[in-house]
């Protein structure tokens, strides 16, 4: 499938939520020129994810309620181009933990929802060497 060229106005503050985005601009103002385009399209992306959130929030809220203790996360931070996804697709492969898509980097509030039906289309941006998992 070709690429688009739709990335190019997206920017990584597009996965934020509607409260991180307002205190951004709350903190530092408006941005000019293209910035203005990006901050937009990421205030229409929060804005409507919002029921999609509430929805997830009160499910998961009652699920986890159901279900009692779970494992505590593991959570792989490092810079870019360090070996991270590396390690994330070595423990992955070994069947010993459960590991979640790069998609939920950009939407954590929407992991069992949301995020599932955006996969594939959040998916083409990112490599085709089996990093997709």
């Amino acid at each position: 499938m070709p690429r688009s060229n739709w990335h190019r106005v997206f920017h990584p503050l597009c996965g934020a939520d509607l409260t991180t985005l307002l205190r951004l601009i709350a903190c530092n103002g408006l941005p000019s020129g293209a910035g203005l385009l990006r901050l937009t399209i990421a205030l229409a992306s929060s804005i409507g994810r919002l029921p999609f959130t509430a929805i997830e929030r009160a499910w998961t809220g009652f699920a986890l309620h159901r279900a009692g203790p779970v494992q505590p996360p593991i959570f792989i931070i490092g810079h870019m181009r360090s070996g991270t996804t590396h390690l994330h697709n070595l423990l992955a492969a070994s069947g010993q933990f459960a590991t979640v898509p790069p998609v939920l980097a950009g939407m954590p509030w929407e992991a069992l929802g949301l995020a599932r039906v955006l996969r594939p289309f959040v998916e083409q941006y990112l490599p085709e060497d089996g990093l997709n998992r």
